[in-house]
C-alpha cells in the first residue's frame, strides 16, 4: 500500500500565485497525500482561497494561525503532519504532475531517508534548468554532505526534496531567521544514512520580482553570511574537510555580498562596519579559497579584498 505523504505549503501574500500551486499538488498521478495549508496571517486573499480548496478536495486541511514568518509556518505544518514522508512546497511556486509519485519510488527503492530531484528557475516567464545530475544516483550520508556544503549540485532549499517524517521532524526550522534551509539542512544531512537523486526536473521555482528586492536588502545579505557562520561553527569540529568547504564558503558569500550588492546611503555605514567584521574571514581563507573556489569566485573575493569599501561599485563600472 502506498505510504502517506504530507505536502506542508506555508501562504503569506501568494494570491496571485496560490492557485497554480494547489492545483499541481492536486493533480499528483500519487493519490495518497494529505495537503497542509498554513496561513501564516496573511492580509489578502489567500485564506479565503485556502477554504474554497478545502471544499474541492477532502485531502486538504488549512490552518489559520497568526504571522511568524516561513519558519515557525513549516513547524507549525510538520506538527500537524501524519504521513510517513513529508514534502515542503513554497505556495508561489509549482511541481510536474509525477512529483511525488517519482520521489517515493526513488527514495523507497533505494532504501534512502531523502530522496531529491532537480528544479528549475523560472524567471520573466523563462524556465532554466539549474545545475543537477546527469543519471539517477545514490550517495552515501558522506558523498551527499560534501556536496551539500558546496552548494553547486545539492542546494540547501528544503523543497526539492522528500524526508522520511522521523527524520526531518527532528530539526525545526529556526524561528525568525532567514536562510533557515543552510542552518539546518547539513544537520539533516548528517544523521541520514543514504540520499537518493532522480535526474528529472519536477520543482518550479518562481523568482519573483518581489523576491529579489527583498533579497537585496542589505540586512537580509548580512544574514546569508550570518547563516554560513553558523554553519560553520557546526561543521568545523567534525573533520579538516567539512571545517575548510564551510570556511570557502562564508568567504564566498562576503564575495557576493559586498560585489554585487547595490546599497543606500543609508547603508553605508552599515556596510562598512559589517566588512570590517566579516574582513578576517578573507585574509584567513587564502588556503580553503585557492582549493575551492571557481575563477568567478576568486575574482569577486579579490575585489572585496582589494577595494574593500568600494568594491561593489568598482565591481559594477566592469560589468557595464
Amino acid at each position: 500500500m502506498n505510504k502517506l505523504v504530507s505536502i506542508i505549503v506555508p501562504i503569506y501574500k501568494v494570491e496571485e500565485y496560490l492557485k497554480k500551486c494547489l492545483d499541481s499538488i492536486i493533480g499528483q498521478t500519487y493519490k495518497n497525500i494529505e495537503i497542509i495549508l498554513v496561513d501564516d496571517g496573511s492580509p489578502d486573499k489567500c485564506g479565503n482561497i485556502c477554504e474554497e480548496y478545502v471544499k474541492k478536495d477532502t485531502r486538504i486541511k488549512t490552518f489559520h494561525k497568526k504571522n511568524g514568518g516561513l519558519s515557525d509556518a513549516r513547524n507549525y505544518g510538520l506538527k500537524k503532519a501524519t504521513g510517513k514522508y513529508i514534502l515542503f512546497i513554497d505556495s508561489d511556486d509549482w511541481i510536474e504532475p509525477k512529483m511525488i509519485e517519482i520521489l517515493v519510488n526513488t527514495l523507497e527503492k533505494n532504501n534512502a531517508d531523502i530522496s531529491m530531484c532537480g528544479f528549475k528557475l523560472i524567471q520573466n516567464g523563462t524556465a532554466n534548468n539549474c545545475n543537477w545530475f546527469k543519471q539517477d544516483t545514490l550517495l552515501s550520508k558522506k558523498d551527499a554532505l560534501k556536496m551539500l556544503l558546496e552548494n553547486k549540485i545539492i542546494t540547501n532549499h528544503a523543497w526539492n526534496k522528500l524526508y522520511k517524517k522521523t527524520l526531518i521532524e527532528k530539526f525545526p526550522f529556526p524561528k525568525g531567521k532567514l536562510y533557515e534551509d543552510v542552518r539546518i539542512m547539513h544537520n539533516v544531512f548528517m544523521n541520514c544514512n543514504k540520499v537518493a537523486i532522480t535526474k528529472e526536473y519536477l520543482y518550479n521555482y518562481l523568482m519573483r520580482n518581489d523576491s529579489i528586492a527583498k533579497i537585496n536588502k542589505i540586512s537580509n545579505r548580512f544574514e546569508y553570511i550570518d547563516a554560513f557562520i553558523k554553519r560553520y561553527e557546526d561543521m568545523k569540529n567534525i573533520s579538516k574537510e567539512y571545517k575548510d568547504i564551510c570556511y570557502y564558503q562564508i568567504c564566498n558569500v562576503i564575495g557576493i555580498v559586498f560585489t554585487i550588492q547595490t546599497f543606500t546611503k543609508e547603508d553605508r555605514k552599515k556596510y562598512k562596519e559589517k566588512l570590517n567584521n566579516y574582513f578576517e574571514y578573507l585574509k584567513n581563507g587564502k588556503k580553503e579559497i585557492r582549493k575551492y573556489a571557481t575563477k568567478k569566485e576568486k575574482l569577486r573575493i579579490i575585489f572585496v579584498r582589494f577595494f574593500k569599501y568600494n568594491a561593489a561599485k568598482i565591481f559594477s563600472i566592469i560589468k557595464r
